[in-house]
């Protein structure tokens, strides 16, 4: 059982990595901000092609059932889940975009609201993620 729940879990991080849309950057003083907090939680390595990103355990679902692994500590699913990331999720897309990473950008707002089941999936490149 545990193992079921430690491969969900990691499924869901890798998922959480394949991320389907960009925001834009601003410039304003706390877009800096953001930015000067994700150089001290994310460092990115573009000649061996890796990001680490730190992330606090949320404890609690150590328990309780999540469908989330890894979310950004200041979105609206920060609290849902095992994983709490401290960088921006938006730094981390550029941050893959910038060690190459080809993003997915093929589903629609319609295709998540059918779920899973609608056939479709994110065609963008697979990611290792390793949790230490």
């Amino acid at each position: 059982m545990k193992l079921k729940k430690l491969a969900a879990i990691m499924s869901a991080a890798t998922m959480v990595c394949k991320l389907a849309a960009c925001g834009g950057k601003s410039n304003t003083v706390e877009s800096k901000a953001q930015e000067t907090a994700a150089e001290e939680t994310m460092t990115v390595d573009k000649d061996k092609k890796e990001i680490v990103m730190l992330c606090e355990v949320n404890g609690t679902y150590f328990t309780e059932p999540t469908r989330h692994g890894i979310v950004y500590k200041g979105g609206s699913n920060g609290e849902k889940a095992v994983l709490r990331g401290l960088a921006d999720e938006k730094e981390f897309y550029q941050a893959l975009l910038d060690i190459g990473a080809k993003a997915g950008d093929n589903l629609t707002a319609a295709d998540m609201k059918a779920g899973p089941d609608n056939g479709k999936s994110v065609e963008g490149d697979k990611l290792d993620v390793f949790v230490k």
